[in-house]
């Protein structure tokens, strides 16, 4: 359940041990199902929300984890995030308990072959692999795509956060994507050319149907993969025009795209409140293998920082409404339709990101340059500089070095804001990166489609037309327009081919060039076929 409330029983729980939080909607956002200990299971109540509808008969996962086998679960996951009994529960949830005792495939040895192997397979993939082509296939036919989140530990100990629910496999996935569209690129059959890339474009978009924001990446990743082995199909082979029309009415049977706003408002929000309740339940994560990766890592400092200033027994309410408060405003900006508008709410927006940051130097570390890959990364200097901004919040409503004072409880709700608000923005700007790849990738499967139309015109004219609009209504029913200007995309006929292009996120017209520092066109260039 993700609405309705759930008493507080403050009394009890705070005998318990128990943190002061109310479980509703306002604040934990899921209500149900709760550990023993009133622990919210966040996992659980996703997955209970995913798997409506799913089957063994429609769950692509399936047959894909048959092809690339359980043992790239098992290694991609390691022991201290999942062990043998998150594995076998990952396999039955999915509906495949039996997977679980699968030797290991030929795609999964492939994975950990050299890199001559791997291209050898790829252009000339043996007999070994005809199975793995086979599940493959009948992975793209099916229309869902379920692969659940299997925490560590849960009800057993402290559980491990929804945010350390790493995406199993999602080398062996691109592994996968390779070797059809390798394959595709090396067969002189066209039919089967064809039907491989049109598996892969299937399998991006199931993979993208996963819970988070990572499996919306991965399977845009492949989705452009297969837009580009696309396009060099109608180069290699010329097809004619009742091939183009098949092949258009093909990738009218894909599934629809996911929303990035959809998992950022239910996957990522509880992964967020998820790692704030695991310390509001157990505190200060003080061991490795608690699961605690990218963000998480920043919210134990935020911990230790309400400690050092004397709210060691808060009631997490403001927190966890704060972060809620947060989450729904980056998602009603995701889902803004017109594109000027949500630009003006995401630019305002990394404003407020910015006042939550300030100066930060690694103490007695040096440079970044010289920190751990982790500690290296943008992520983690934002995430400090955050750190940074809230131990300034905090000094202005409490004394650290006052081991007596008190603190009220106005002051004790404004400090928990502050930190719901820490916690909200370590998360957060991702959720952007990706939004704008997901336009970028919208836009690709635009500019297929109109390529396929122009290839069309030219089997039919031996030239391709004098602008976009000759394409209606024969070969189009209506020009898809560019995401980035709301207008037809720029079109150029030149003396023996055509170019046309989106103006790309910088919403400028670039002459179609994306390489030039600056230039982010997105086009395409259709050659004379004769």
């Amino acid at each position: 359940m993700l609405s309705g409330c759930i008493p507080a029983q403050q009394d009890a729980d705070q005998q318990a041990g128990k943190p002061k939080l109310t479980i509703s909607q306002e604040t934990t956002f899921v209500t149900e199902p709760l550990l023993a200990n009133g622990y919210v299971d966040f996992a659980a109540a996703i997955n209970t929300r995913l798997r409506k509808s799913v089957n063994s008969d429609n769950n692509a996962c399936i047959p894909l984890y048959e092809a690339i086998g359980p043992s790239t679960v098992q290694i991609d996951m390691h022991d201290y995030l999942w062990g043998p009994k998150q594995v076998e529960a990952f396999f039955e949830e999915i509906g495949a308990p039996d997977l679980i005792y699968k030797k290991r495939s030929a795609l999964d040895e492939l994975r950990y072959s050299s890199l001559h192997e791997h291209f050898r397979v790829y252009e000339h993939p043996d007999s070994r692999f005809d199975d793995i082509f086979r599940l493959l296939h009948d992975a793209a036919r099916r229309d869902r795509y379920y692969s659940p989140l299997i925490t560590n530990g849960a009800g057993d100990g402290r559980p491990q956060i929804l945010a350390g629910a790493s995406y199993p496999s999602d080398i062996a996935m691109r592994c996968a994507a390779d070797l059809l569209l390798t394959r595709a690129g090396a067969v002189s059959d066209s039919e089967s050319a064809w039907k491989d890339i049109l598996a892969c474009y299937h399998l991006g978009r199931l993979v993208a149907m996963g819970p988070e924001v990572d499996d919306a990446i991965l399977g845009m990743q492949i989705e452009q993969k297969s837009i580009a082995a696309a396009l060099e199909f109608v180069k290699r082979f010329r097809p004619d025009a009742a091939k183009l029309r098949r092949c258009r009415t093909d990738l009218g049977s894909i599934p629809a795209p996911s929303n990035v706003s959809a998992k950022v408002d239910l996957a990522e929000r509880c992964k967020c409140l998820d790692a704030l309740l695991n310390l509001a339940y157990y505190g200060d994560p003080t061991t490795p293998n608690q699961g605690y990766p990218g963000a998480g890592r920043g919210l134990g400092e935020v911990y230790n920082e309400l400690i050092r200033h004397g709210i060691g027994d808060p009631g997490w309410d403001p927190a966890f409404k704060e972060i809620n408060k947060s989450y729904d405003e980056v998602v009603r900006i995701l889902n803004l339709r017109k594109l000027d508008e949500r630009r003006k709410a995401l630019e305002e927006l990394e404003r407020k990101w910015q006042d939550t940051r300030e100066s930060f130097t690694p103490p007695e570390r040096g440079e970044f340059s010289s920190l751990d890959p982790w500690e290296a990364t943008p992520e983690y200097r934002e995430q400090m500089e955050t750190l940074a901004w809230l131990q300034l919040q905090l000094a202005e409503l409490t004394d650290p070095s006052d081991q007596t004072a008190t603190v009220d409880a106005t002051t004790e709700a404004a400090a928990m804001k502050l930190a719901g608000r820490a916690a909200a923005v370590m998360f957060q700007p991702s959720y952007v990166r990706a939004r704008m790849a997901e336009e970028r990738t919208r836009q690709a499967g635009r500019n297929l489609e109109i390529a396929l139309a122009l290839a069309e015109y030219y089997t039919a004219h031996a030239t391709y037309p004098r602008q976009l609009e000759d394409l209606k209504p024969m070969f189009l029913a209506e020009i898809p327009a560019d995401i980035f200007s709301d207008q037809l995309p720029v079109y150029r006929l030149l003396k023996d081919d055509c170019l046309f292009y989106s103006v790309g996120e910088n919403q400028r017209d670039d002459d179609g060039i994306h390489d030039r520092a600056g230039a982010d066109d997105l086009g395409v260039r259709m050659e004379n076929i004769n």
